[in-house]
C-alpha cells in the first residue's frame, strides 16, 4: 500500500481540468499511515494579517472578504494637492468584489469615521467616501491627472482626504506629522451562495443559484458560516463575466448536497458558560488571489472541524460530528485480504497533551489583532508534554477556538490505524463514512473507527485505511469552557506617574495641573496590581466638541445630556488592601473676550466625594488641558460604585466649550 495522497493536491489536480483521482495517484496514497493524514493545514493566509496595515505593493493580489471583519487596506494611488500640498488623498481597496456595508474606520486605535460621519480629532481635517461597488458614475475625480480613471470596477474602496495643516494659525493638524498606516475598516463581507436556499439542489428550497450571482445575498448568520462562505469560494466572484476573486469551479464539478449538510452543522446552537448560545462554527476573514487551494480550503477546515475530498469527481465537505450510532458498515476479519498493518496507538511524538495559539478578537481593544485563546491541556500518556501551536485567524470567538483546540488535542490521544485490503463489499462504505471493526485476534471488538482512505478497484479488492474513533472526541459541556484572555493594555509612560511628579503635584491631594494642547484623547488604563482584585468596569467618555446650549451659572451639570461614569465592582472582601484611582483629562477653551473660569466634581453613587476643583480658568485663545488624579480610599466588598463627573460654570461674559474629556476608575493597590 502506498503513500495517502494529499487532498488539496488532488483537488489542485481537479481544478486543472481532472475530473476523477488517478488510479495509480490513490494507490500511491494508501501507503503511509495517519501522521500524514493528520498534518495540521495551511491556513495564514497573508492577506488576513496584511489587513491591518495600510501600504503600497505594486502587484498586491486582489483581496476576498468573507463575514464580519476587518476588510483588506491596500492602497492602490494617492496624490497631493494645494498650493503648499496641504492636502494628501489615498484611494484603499478594501475587497476585489462588491460587498454589503463598511460600518467603521480606525485610524491606530481611534474611530475616526462611524459610519455616518468623521469622529473627534478628525473633524475638519479628514474627508471619507465609501463605496461599495465601484462603477464609472462613483469615480472620484481629484486632479487632472487622477481625472475618472480611478473607478476600480465591482470593488469595494474608501478614498480619503487628510488634510495636513492646521486650520489656523494655533492649530494643529492630526495628521501633521504622519497619516496612520494602521486603519482597521470594518464591515460585512461578500454576498454569498447559500445551497439550502437554491431549490435545484436535492435539499435546498428557495430562488438562490450557484450560477447567478445576482441571486447571491448577504445574511449575517449565512454569511458567516463557513461551508457557506467554502462554497462561495469555490465558485468564485465575477466582475463583467470576468473572475475577480475565488477560484471559479462550476457548479457540476461541486457536490452541493454535502455542503448544505455542513452549513446545517455549522449553525447548530452550542450552549455557553454564561448563558445563552452561539453557532457551531463561524468564520470571519480575508483572503487574496495570491492563495492557493490549499490555504483556503485548510482554513475551512481548522475552522468547522472538516475535510474536503472529491468522490465521484465533484468536491465535497465533510463536517466531523459524532455519529458512531449509525456506523455505514461493520467489518470483521473474513473481510479482510491478505496482510494487516494495525496501529492502536498514533506515533507518540504526536500525542500532543497541550494545545497553545490565538484566535482573532474582533472588540475595539484589539481590533482583530490576534490574542491567546485559555490553554487546553490533558495528562500526558508518558508524563512527557508535548505542546501543539494551532492558531485559528478566521475564529472570532474564544469559545469555538477552545472547542476546536480541544477537539484536535482529544484526537490526538487515539489516533491509532489500521491498513489492510478487504472484499468487495467493503464497497459500501465511503471516505470519511463511521464503521465498526471486529478482529479477535488483534484485540478488537466493535472498535469504532473511521475510513480515512478507501479505493474501489475492478478486481474487487477494496485498500482501505482507517483511523480510531472515540466519542470522547466529541464531548463539550460548558463546564469545559474556559474563560477567554484578556488582553493586558501595555504598559504607557506618563509623566504624571512618576514620584517626582507626585510629591510635587500632590497626586494624594487630587490635583495635578498641565498645561498645553491636548495631544490624545485616550487615559491609560494602568495594570491591576493585586491579582485579587478584579476590574469590573472602565469608562473614558469623549465629549468630541460638546457645549451646553445656555451657561447655567451656578448650577452642576452633566455632559451631553447624559453621564461619563466609571462602574467599578469590589470583588474581594480584602478590602483594605485596595483603593479606587480616579484619573480625569479635560480639555477646553474659552468663549468670550476674556477668559472663562468652571468648577468640577466627582461624585459617587449620586453624593459628592473628593475635593471640588473650584473657580478654574480657562483661557480664550488656546486649548487648555487640565488632569485631575485622587484616590476612593474606602471600598467596601461585594459593591458596585458609579462615580460620575460633573462641571458647573461660573458667571463671566461666555463660558467655556468643552474640546474633550476623559473619565477612567480603576482598582489598583494602594
Amino acid at each position: 500500500m502506498g503513500k495517502v495522497v494529499n487532498v488539496f493536491a488532488a483537488l489542485a489536480l481537479f481544478v486543472a481540468g481532472v475530473v476523477t483521482l488517478n488510479t495509480k495517484l490513490i494507490a500511491m496514497g494508501l501507503s503511509v499511515g495517519m501522521s500524514a493524514l493528520r498534518k495540521t493545514p495551511k491556513f495564514n493566509s497573508n492577506a488576513n494579517t496584511d489587513r491591518l496595515n495600510a501600504n503600497i505593493v505594486v502587484n498586491q493580489p486582489r483581496a476576498m472578504v468573507f463575514g464580519e471583519t476587518a476588510f483588506a487596506t491596500d492602497i492602490r494611488d494617492q496624490e497631493f494637492t494645494g498650493t503648499d500640498k496641504e492636502y494628501l488623498h489615498r484611494f484603499i481597496v478594501c475587497a476585489a468584489h462588491t460587498t454589503t456595508s463598511i460600518d467603521e474606520i480606525w485610524f491606530d486605535d481611534k474611530l475616526a469615521w462611524d459610519g455616518t460621519s468623521v469622529q473627534g480629532e478628525f473633524v475638519g481635517y479628514l474627508d471619507v467616501t465609501t463605496c461599495l461597488e465601484g462603477t464609472a458614475g462613483a469615480a472620484v475625480n481629484i486632479s487632472a491627472r487622477m481625472g475618472t480613471s480611478r473607478r476600480y470596477t465591482g470593488m469595494t474602496y474608501v478614498y480619503f482626504r487628510y488634510k495636513l495643516t492646521g486650520n489656523s494659525k494655533k492649530a494643529e493638524s492630526p495628521f501633521s506629522s504622519s497619516v496612520p498606516t494602521r486603519i482597521t475598516i470594518k464591515g460585512k463581507g461578500m454576498p454569498t451562495y447559500d445551497p439550502r436556499l437554491d431549490s435545484t439542489v436535492t435539499g435546498g428550497s428557495g430562488a438562490m443559484r450557484a450560477d447567478d450571482q445576482s441571486t447571491w445575498a448577504w445574511d449575517d448568520d449565512a454569511s458567516r458560516n463557513p461551508a457557506v462562505q467554502a462554497v462561495t469560494a469555490l465558485l468564485g466572484w465575477r466582475i463583467n463575466g470576468l473572475l475577480s476573486v475565488g477560484k471559479g469551479i462550476p457548479p457540476r464539478r461541486i457536490d452541493l448536497e454535502s455542503f448544505i449538510t455542513a452549513a446545517n452543522v455549522c449553525d447548530e446552537a452550542i450552549a455557553l458558560d454564561a448563558g445563552g448560545t452561539e453557532p457551531r462554527y463561524r468564520f470571519d476573514g480575508v483572503f487574496s488571489e495570491g492563495d492557493d487551494l490549499s490555504t483556503i480550503l485548510g482554513s475551512y477546515e481548522s475552522s468547522m472541524d472538516a475535510r474536503f475530498h472529491d468522490p465521484r469527481g465533484r468536491i465535497a465537505v465533510k463536517c466531523m460530528v459524532y455519529d458512531h450510532a449509525t456506523p455505514v458498515a461493520e467489518f470483521t476479519q473474513h473481510d479482510v485480504l491478505g496482510a494487516v498493518d494495525w496501529k492502536p496507538y498514533g506515533p507518540l511524538d504526536s500525542r500532543y497533551n497541550i494545545i497553545r495559539g490565538q484566535y482573532t478578537d474582533p472588540s475595539d481593544a484589539s481590533l482583530f489583532q490576534m490574542v491567546d485563546y485559555p490553554e487546553i491541556k490533558v495528562t500526558s500518556s508518558d508524563g512527557v508534554d508535548r505542546i501543539l501551536t494551532m492558531n485559528f485567524p478566521g475564529v472570532q470567538s474564544a469559545t469555538q477556538a477552545q472547542r476546536l483546540a480541544r477537539r484536535l488535542l482529544k484526537r490526538a490521544q487515539y489516533g491509532g490505524t489500521f491498513q489492510a485490503e478487504l472484499q468487495a463489499t467493503a464497497w459500501r462504505a465511503a471516505q470519511y463514512d463511521p464503521v465498526r471493526m471486529t478482529f479477535p485476534k488483534l484485540g478488537m471488538s466493535n472498535v469504532m473507527m473511521r475510513v480515512e482512505e478507501i479505493e474501489t478497484r475492478v478486481d474487487g479488492v477494496v485498500p482501505i485505511m482507517m483511523s480510531i474513533e472515540n466519542a470522547d472526541i466529541y464531548d463539550w459541556t460548558t463546564a469545559d469552557e474556559l474563560p477567554a484572555i484578556v488582553p493586558v493594555y501595555p504598559t504607557q509612560y506618563s509623566s504624571l506617574d512618576t514620584p517626582t511628579a507626585v510629591a510635587l503635584n500632590g497626586m494624594e491631594e487630587g490635583v495635578s495641573v498641565v498645561d498645553g494642547s491636548i495631544k490624545d484623547d485616550k487615559v491609560s488604563n494602568p495594570a491591576i496590581i493585586n491579582n485579587s482584585v478584579t476590574r469590573s468596569s472602565s469608562i473614558a467618555g469623549d465629549l468630541g466638541g460638546y457645549r451646553a446650549t445656555s451657561p447655567g451659572y451656578g448650577t452642576w451639570r452633566d455632559f451631553s445630556d447624559g453621564t461619563i461614569t466609571a462602574t467599578i465592582t469590589i470583588d474581594t472582601a480584602d478590602t483594605g488592601a485596595q483603593k479606587v484611582k480616579l484619573s480625569m483629562i479635560m480639555a477646553a477653551k474659552g468663549d468670550g473676550s476674556d477668559a472663562d473660569n468652571t468648577s468640577w466634581r466627582v461624585l459617587r453613587n449620586g453624593v459628592q466625594i473628593g475635593p471640588t476643583w473650584d473657580d478654574i480658568q480657562i483661557p480664550n485663545d488656546r486649548i487648555m488641558t487640565q488632569t485631575f488624579i485622587f484616590w476612593d480610599d474606602s471600598p467596601a466588598a461585594t459593591t458596585t460604585y458609579d462615580y460620575k463627573v460633573q462641571y458647573m460654570p461660573i458667571a463671566s461674559d461666555g463660558f467655556p466649550y468643552l474640546y474633550n474629556f476623559s473619565f477612567d476608575g480603576v482598582l489598583t493597590a494602594k
